[in-house]
């Protein structure tokens, strides 16, 4: 498979990262685009966005529609207004569709943006650790492949908290370690003091069946080190609280 990556530079300023595949067309953005410019950098496409609250619930993104099929998971209230979330946008952590040109976006700030697409269904994930330990992308994985033919298909994985940078605490460390195989957690749970060094996007990417990935991209910037991403956590490290976001998104052609 032909996966060809590059920036999106606008005026002199990163915009982000496109790939580009047969699957399809994936964009892992920075800390400098705003919501408003995706439909003018991207102007073939649609774009469905969520109302995020680190749940485990997903939905099906239609042209103007979305059909809620999960409905369980604990949600947390956020501040609308600054994460970029609308009225008619539904309660969700990741979509999927077969809608040609129409982008599942999702948004995060150190959290994992999840992409895949087999050219036909295309899925995005929005995973912290809380979205990790609820196996939101196993779920969301099972569910559709008893609704639609899933094949091989390109995971990607975008910018995100690196593990060198995430430090959580005893209780983090337990909810995660019930969602983990044994196999992963020598590899991905390091002890510091008395807090934990956790790989989030490695344990996400062994919750995707292993049938239905063909290739994986990892654009792996740490968002906590890497000034051109969002960073909920080096905002509160710095006392100001932005409420910067990155926008990633999956379409099909």
């Amino acid at each position: 498979m032909i996966v060809k990556i590059s920036d999106v530079m606008v005026d002199g300023r990163f915009k982000g990262q496109l790939i580009q595949s047969p699957m399809g067309l994936m964009f892992f953005g920075s800390n400098s685009l705003r919501k408003a410019e995706l439909p003018t950098l991207f102007p073939d496409l649609a774009f469905s966005f969520l109302k995020q609250t680190h749940s485990d619930r997903f939905v099906r993104a239609l042209s103007s529609a979305h059909l809620p099929l999960i409905q369980s998971g604990a949600a947390r209230e956020g501040d609308s207004e600054r994460s970029g979330k609308a009225d008619g946008d539904p309660d969700a952590d990741a979509q999927y569709t077969q809608k040609s040109r129409l982008a599942l976006v999702v948004q995060t700030a150190d959290c994992v943006p999840l992409l895949w697409s087999d050219g036909t269904t295309a899925i995005a994930v929005h995973a912290g650790w809380r979205g990790v330990a609820s196996e939101i992308s196993k779920k969301i994985f099972s569910e559709v492949s008893q609704e639609l033919i899933l094949k091989e298909g390109l995971l990607a994985v975008g910018p995100h908290i690196g593990p060198a940078s995430f430090l959580v605490r005893e209780d983090a460390v337990a909810a995660l370690a019930k969602s983990a195989k044994d196999s992963a957690m020598s590899s991905n749970f390091t002890r510091v003091g008395s807090q934990w060094r956790v790989n989030l996007q490695s344990l996400l990417r062994t919750q995707v069946p292993a049938q239905w990935v063909r290739n994986w991209v990892c654009v792996d910037f740490d968002t906590y080190v890497d000034e051109r991403f969002a960073s909920h956590r080096r905002q509160q490290a710095s006392g100001r609280d932005l409420g910067q976001r990155q926008w990633s998104f999956v379409a099909l052609f």
